[in-house]
């Protein structure tokens, strides 16, 4: 779905259809990956085994001692704060409006909707989604509703562009980093740290990504990041996202708890809520996200 939505957008937001490389430092690790390899076969999903020699000549961006990994041709990336504005350019030339800065701080009952009170006016629903993330628990607790949604805090860090620039995605498996390729920049993420709603950089898990990546890949131990940035993954206790009517509310409908799966997620979380929501049959089986488990 985000390629058909990269096709007709008229915000390119750098999609990329080149594969995922996981790369492993050590033997055991490798062999122990197969099991799910093997499971990820079985639902479709292609893998191929590379040496690290395949490694060295197809991906020369990794340096680092290594002994090899599996590949998966057809993953994809792209930049997620322009996939978003991507998104949101697709819901505007649907009519949708979007009213921004506005913090809903009380919802009650009137007389056949729910009202909203927010920091910028008060707003009636007859219908109301929650998909806010790590901040979901809050407003259920406006509804009375129970969302064990945590924020799990992770980071990204944006270095300058190398040579030679990585040509694909790659996971770098005994660090948990992991890498994107952009056009004129290099994007490297991980950790995953259960904090709620503390958004405060904590330096040294910074520095642990950045080692992580400078000893695998061709970056250079002077290049300065150009940007950090953290965020709030929203997660469930069991680690499945929770879509679907609510509990209990015949009106209140949720998308959230989607870990670190929000951006692959986001068009097929939309789609199966729309089937739900009008009454469709889903295209997908929606029973191992019902929202109302909880």
């Amino acid at each position: 779905m985000w390629e058909e939505i990269a096709k007709r957008s008229t915000e390119p937001f750098g999609f990329e259809r080149h594969g995922l490389l996981s790369v492993f430092e050590k033997q055991a690790s490798l062999e122990a990956a197969k099991a799910a390899v093997d499971l990820a076969q079985q639902s479709g999903v292609r893998a191929e085994k590379w040496t690290a020699d395949d490694i060295r000549e197809k991906e020369p961006a990794v340096t680092g001692p290594q002994v090899g990994g599996y590949f998966y041709p057809d993953d994809a990336h792209c930049e997620p704060y322009r996939a978003v504005k991507a998104l949101e350019a697709e819901g505007r030339a649907l009519g949708v409006k979007f009213i921004e800065g506005a913090e809903v701080y009380r919802i009650s009952d009137g007389a056949s909707a729910k009202r909203l009170t927010t920091t910028r006016g008060t707003i009636s629903a007859s219908q109301i989604v929650i998909a806010t993330g790590p901040w979901s628990e809050s407003l259920g607790e406006m509804l009375g509703i129970r969302l064990p949604v945590i924020g799990a805090k992770g980071y990204s860090i944006v270095l300058p562009r190398t040579e030679p620039h990585p040509t694909r995605s790659i996971y770098l498996i005994e660090r948990k980093v992991a890498v994107n390729p952009h056009r004129d920049a290099l994007r490297i993420a991980g950790t995953l740290e259960l904090v709620r709603n503390d958004f405060s950089i904590n330096h040294r898990r910074v520095n642990v990504i950045l080692r992580g990546a400078k000893a695998m890949l061709n970056i250079g131990e002077a290049a300065e990041p150009r940007e950090i940035w953290r965020g709030l993954r929203p997660c469930t206790p069991d680690g499945m996202p929770m879509i679907g009517r609510a509990r209990g509310h015949g009106n209140v409908w949720l998308a959230t708890g989607h870990q670190m799966a929000g951006t692959k997620a986001a068009p097929g979380t939309g789609l199966l809520l729309a089937q739900l929501m009008s009454g469709e049959t889903p295209r997908f089986d929606p029973e191992p996200f019902r929202a109302d488990r909880y």
